[in-house]
């Protein structure tokens, strides 16, 4: 072939190579001039404020302009914190939140260059979830802000063990037959509380109803964290049959070989970290990565009992019996020794919770002056008492539990009337303890957190 021919076949590959030179080049100018996108916004559990939201935007945003260019109505003390392409909002607000919020989100990115305003709706607010007492039985339902009852399950014989997923994406809960027998189920939840239409704010829609044991056991525990990962703890009539899993938000199941033996309920720490297990040396705090369970466990000696964790800090709240049968409120403050908030004197705790930050902590006392007498103290993290509230007519049930709202600065408990013997639902102000009584008869009530991924087109 002649040097000329081969010339001229070279020309059609110069010709592609400076082509595709030209366009990533101008793909390059495209990008630099290009404005910002929002990406992504998701609501984040793991929080220290009262709510947030994980913003993911297309390229690296100056925080000062998004604070700046951002606004929120009604008005609310907020943070932007972060930096790079993902940011949180924050919100840090004592006012209550009863409506859904509108977001103006704005800014610019680190080249200067304008974010086009982006208006959305979201919707902080839990939604209560109650086992209601039917005619024929029991029902797992859900609360509408409007009143109205949705129901999420079949109707059992009994229900118990209502464990709503930190995640906001479901509810794990135990049937129990007449004879006994239980069974540890899973709602899934498709959750709607951020949308740019304000219509389009809606409660949970259902998902699958999941059978997570289809042989019957004898007992079924459950725990979740704000992952949306669930602990059960099963057995059934069978020596040995003792099992312990974790199932991951997506539904993969690990089988926990845990060192030592539970005595009661293990319970997941919000964070994810790892889990609480109560044994016979006290209470132990057990990571949940399987090369460290077996070496990495931490005790706290003593009788002690969990009674809520604040999830927004990393403390707990947790009762002591001491020596001489009395029992304690102590608050769990990491890389601290238990700090005693209130030594008890005759009376029975029924129930200890606390707010986000571990600041305020709610008690519910039982006393006997020839007839039971039943009341609420509200403390803070020094043991100063705040407020406190007597019961009557109302009381306690002896498997009470406070369920905090930080949205609503609230919290959910099941109350029994002296004229009656079935629990009704009751929330309890924490700035003034004023209880509300809602008109609804169930066994168990706890709430389940708002809960969205809205993805910009």
């Amino acid at each position: 072939m002649k040097t000329e021919d081969k010339d001229l076949l070279s020309y059609p590959l110069v010709i592609i190579l400076a082509a595709t030179s030209f366009l990533v080049a101008a793909q390059r100018q495209f990008l630099l001039v290009s404005p910002p996108k929002l990406r992504e916004i998701n609501i984040q559990q793991i929080r220290s404020g009262t709510a947030a939201l994980n913003v993911l935007f297309s390229r690296p945003m100056k925080v000062e302009s998004v604070r700046k260019h951002s606004k929120i109505h009604p008005e609310f003390p907020h943070q932007w914190l972060g930096k790079g392409k993902q940011l949180r909002l924050l919100l840090n607000s004592d006012r209550l939140i009863r409506q859904p919020l509108r977001l103006e989100i704005g800014g610019v990115d680190h080249r200067g260059i304008k974010l086009q305003q982006h208006d959305l709706w979201w919707d902080p607010r839990p939604y209560l979830l109650a086992v209601a007492l039917l005619p024929d039985g029991e029902q797992l339902q859900m609360r509408r802000f409007d009143g109205s009852w949705v129901p999420l399950s079949p109707v059992f014989s009994k229900i118990r063990q209502l464990e709503p997923l930190g995640n906001g994406r479901g509810v794990a809960f135990v049937s129990i037959d007449k004879e006994w027998r239980q069974k540890v189920w899973l709602r899934g939840l498709i959750p709607s509380s951020l949308s740019s239409i304000r219509s389009h704010l809606n409660s949970p829609r259902l998902g699958h109803l999941h059978l997570l044991t289809p042989e019957p056991q004898v007992y079924a525990l459950l725990s979740s964290n704000q992952h949306g990962e669930l602990l059960v703890q099963v057995g059934a009539d069978d020596p040995g049959s003792t099992r312990v899993w974790l199932q991951d938000e997506k539904g993969q199941k690990s089988n926990l070989d845990l060192k030592g033996t539970a005595t009661g309920q293990m319970s997941l720490i919000p964070d994810g970290s790892g889990l609480v297990m109560p044994s016979s040396n006290g209470l132990e705090l057990v990571p949940l990565l399987q090369d460290e369970i077996r070496n990495s466990s931490q005790i706290l000696p003593g009788d002690r009992n969990l009674q809520s964790f604040c999830s927004g800090s990393g403390r707990a709240v947790v009762t002591n019996v001491l020596p001489d049968f009395q029992e304690s409120i102590e608050l769990l403050i990491p890389g601290m020794a238990p700090k005693q908030l209130w030594n008890g004197d005759d009376s029975i705790v029924m129930a200890a919770s606390c707010d986000n930050q571990g600041e305020h902590i709610l008690i519910g006392l039982r006393k006997y002056e020839a007839r039971f007498i039943d009341e609420i103290i509200l403390i803070d993290s020094d043991g100063n008492t705040l407020r406190r509230r007597l019961l009557t007519p109302w009381s306690l049930r002896r498997d009470s539990r406070f369920d905090y709202d930080p949205i609503g600065d609230q919290f959910l408990i099941t109350l029994l009337h002296e004229n009656s013997n079935v629990p009704i639902p009751a929330l309890i102000r924490s700035n003034d303890l004023e209880i509300t009584i809602l008109d609804k008869e169930v066994e168990e009530a706890r709430w389940l957190p708002a809960a969205a991924d809205l993805k910009i087109p």
